[in-house]
């Protein structure tokens, strides 16, 4: 029989939102005698004052002291609605360009890192909108209103239920990814060892959690 006990991550919005929020169920079906908290507020929390048990940090992987393991590499790529893309009758990005506005995340220049990656050239005159948080960025391009630079992480389940549609097939890889981080001491607790192992199962595992015949889709 297990103690209850709390295990609390503190992790990036954008990753909560998109990934994490979809797959708790799975979590509490392994680990029921655990209580998950997923901090998005503060995921820059200072792990040796034990402000939380672990973290989930978009970055390098390069933070001092702290142990970090890149979850999945993360390349990004342009997507956009099926709709958006129906309604102008092509999904080639060439064509897409010249009438659809461009989705910015303001911290970081996807765009410009993708573009040189990919070998593509934009007009000059392109029209664009500038969110401050990848997930209305995002919000954005599933809503149609334009086409967004993803990591693959954050679209993965958009991809698969069709929500949004890649419109290039190439992947840039710009040295950013989602790692877990712990302290060496939190790292050896068992609480933070039950989520390492959550975390980095197969996405599809995670997504498959039992529900009760009357909820499941």
């Amino acid at each position: 029989v297990h103690a209850r006990q709390t295990v609390r991550i503190a992790v990036a919005r954008s990753y909560a939102t998109r990934v994490l929020s979809h797959r708790t169920a799975s979590f509490v079906e392994r680990y029921p005698w655990l209580e998950l908290v997923l901090d998005g507020h503060r995921h820059l929390v200072d792990l040796f004052r034990n402000e939380a048990d672990a973290a989930i940090r978009v970055g390098d992987g390069r933070w001092p002291e702290i142990s970090s393991e890149k979850i999945a590499d993360d390349p990004i790529f342009p997507v956009a609605s099926p709709a958006l893309v129906a309604s102008y009758g092509s999904s080639d990005l060439t064509d897409l360009i010249q009438v659809v506005p461009l989705l910015h995340y303001m911290e970081r220049p996807y765009w410009e890192t993708w573009t040189k990656g990919a070998g593509v050239e934009f007009p000059k005159t392109q029209r664009s909108v500038r969110f401050s948080e990848s997930i209305m960025t995002l919000e954005a391009a599933e809503a149609g209103q334009g086409i967004a630079i993803a990591r693959h992480s954050l679209v993965r389940e958009a991809l698969a239920r069709g929500r949004l549609v890649r419109v290039s097939p190439h992947d840039v890889d710009d040295g950013i990814a989602y790692y877990f981080c712990a302290t060496p001491d939190a790292a050896r607790k068992q609480k933070v060892k039950c989520f390492r192992e959550w975390l980095f199962s197969p996405p599809e595992e995670l997504e498959q959690a039992r529900l009760p015949a009357d909820v499941a889709p």
